[in-house]
């Protein structure tokens, strides 16, 4: 079945302690197809992450609807997950574990059917040999990976992403981006997933479609397809059309990155 999720014209206003209104998203609408990796790109405080929790369920929208496969969403469901920036690794599990935990509720699934799942991710991640490490007995990549695992363990029909990488170093997060899409195989397992980024070369780097948001209140400036098949190689963010595209974000933020600057 193909998977779609609707998103119709939707808004999210906050009431700060203080009682100010703050408008994070206006009139935001898009389609997002099955088979397909999505980025979202804007400043800081472009409501980004916020979508992506409305995608997700935890957060309603304040105005417009969202539509999974034609049923509104309302809150969070099985069928998807979402990977924070940091890797929120439970300390006192290894990384089997770990893996295993967002299986522990999936009733229709034996212990040795688990086990196997988990073992499956651990190859695919390529953390082979270090499944009774504990999260401080690895690295801040290898952390992430775990954390990638787990998500993908549940086998979910959308992956939400926020910032996966943010908080790793300048080398590890260019291996991660190559890696993610050998882990990640959404074009033959017909997942939608959605990578939210501060970085345009990330962004455009992962994605078959990168939305750009301008500051608050985000809308979507622009949908931009990227014209490159997948897997890529670190090596296309080289080539020229990849830096025109780059080029084209840049200068359709850089005025709405200076707003955030200012606020």
């Amino acid at each position: 079945m193909q998977t779609r999720i609707v998103v119709e014209e939707v808004g999210k206003t906050y009431v700060k302690p203080t009682g100010e209104v703050v408008q994070a998203l206006s009139g935001v609408g898009m389609t997002l197809e099955s088979g397909t990796f999505y980025s979202f790109v804007g400043p800081s405080g472009c409501g980004k992450t916020t979508l992506l929790h409305m995608l997700h369920g935890l957060l309603s929208p304040t105005e417009g609807q969202i539509f999974f496969n034609g049923e509104k969403v309302t809150g969070p469901t099985t069928n998807k997950a979402l990977v924070f920036q940091q890797a929120l690794l439970l300390p006192w599990r290894n990384v089997v574990d770990n893996i295993k935990f967002g299986l522990e509720n999936d009733r229709t699934k034996s212990e040795p059917e688990r086990q196997t799942i988990c073992e499956r991710y651990i190859q695919i991640v390529g953390l082979r040999g270090f499944e009774g490490h504990y999260p401080h007995e690895l690295s801040g990549g290898m952390q992430q990976r775990v954390n990638l695992a787990r998500a993908l363990a549940v086998n979910p029909e959308i992956l939400l992403m926020d910032e996966p990488f943010g908080s790793l170093d300048a080398q590890t997060r260019q291996l991660m981006q190559e890696e993610l899409q050998r882990m990640v195989d959404w074009k033959r397992s017909g997942k939608i997933v959605i990578f939210v980024t501060h970085d345009i070369e990330e962004a455009v780097f992962l994605a078959d479609k990168v939305f750009v948001f301008s500051f608050r209140p985000g809308r979507i400036m622009k949908e931009i397809d990227i014209p490159f098949p997948t897997p890529r190689s670190l090596a296309i963010k080289e080539d020229p059309t990849f830096l025109k595209i780059k080029h084209e974000i840049w200068n359709l933020l850089a005025g709405e990155a200076r707003k955030a600057m200012a606020e």
